[in-house]
Parts: C-alpha cells; structure tokens; sequence
C-alpha cells in the first residue's frame, strides 16, 4: 500500500503538520476505548488495538534510527543509507503490548513521535535526498520514506477507530 495517498499533500511540511495532528487525534481515538476492548484482536489472526500502537511503537523506533542516521554521513555507505527491514510481526509479539497500560503505550508514542518531528522539522535538502535502502527493496529519498511513514501512522489510526 502507498500510505502516502493517504495524507492531504505529500511534501515535507505537509507531512509534519499532518503528524502533529495525528498525534493529537490519536490519543483521543485509543483512550476513548476501555482496555478491555483495546486488548480484544480487530479479527481472527490481526492484532488488537494495543498491538497495533505497540505496532507504531516499534515503526517510530525503526524510523527514528532511519531518520537520524541519513542525516549523519559516518552512517552512509556511498551516501546511501542501508538498513534492514523490520519484522514487524515478531516485533510485536516480543513487545507484549497487550500486557501494558493504554496510558504508558500512548505516551510512549506520542514521545517518540514528537521526537521524530524534532529530528525532521529543521532537516537540510541534502538529507531529505539521502537515498535509503531498506531490505532488497529499491532505494528511495528519506524525504519519501518520512511522508510514507506519516500515511502509516494515518492507517492504523483509521484501524484503531473502527473505520477500516
């Protein structure tokens, strides 16, 4: 899925206020539910609404490291940055998300993405075209990876409230 098709303008600035917003929006989306329900799987065989954020948990963790390391030339190889993908599935089942509070699994999100924001609001043009190279997949502008990555935070929030 192209989670960029999700956001109402794919550029950088964009992104960051659509970011900020999400941030607003999602707290009040997962805490309006009772930890009962947060714990309960959306469907057979897919995560709850607390694995889903302990999902964007991990992604915020990925990406921070992402976003970070292309702007720090001793982290490039021939001015590209290469990282693994993630296995988001084992992730999520090590991190045990159904076992926390809503509470502590919300704040942590949220601060790892007001760090994220941090990382890529005064970003340079030269990192925004920092080609990332992630898995075998072909390379790609951090600047891409950055406006996908809020599309995806988008998605799950559309999943955690039901609208999906």
């Amino acid at each position: 899925m192209n989670y960029a098709t999700l956001l109402q303008t794919a550029t950088l600035k964009g992104a960051i206020a659509e970011l900020e917003a999400l941030l607003e929006s999602g707290q009040e989306t997962f805490l309006a539910f009772d930890e009962t329900n947060l714990e309960q799987p959306l469907a057979k065989s897919k995560w709850s609404r607390k694995e889903i954020i302990g999902h964007l948990i991990d992604s915020a963790l990925n990406n921070l490291q992402r976003f970070t390391r292309a702007q720090i030339p001793a982290h490039l190889e021939n001015g590209q940055l290469i990282a693994q993908d993630y296995a988001q599935n084992d992730w999520v089942k090590l991190g045990k998300y159904n076992l926390r509070s809503s509470v502590e699994l919300i704040e942590l999100w949220d601060n790892l993405n007001m760090q994220i924001l941090s990382v890529m609001q005064d970003i340079s043009a030269s990192s925004l075209a920092v080609l990332c190279v992630f898995g075998s997949n072909e390379p790609v502008r951090l600047e891409d990876v950055f406006i996908s990555y809020v599309g995806h935070v988008k998605h799950h929030l559309i999943q955690l409230g039901g609208q999906e």
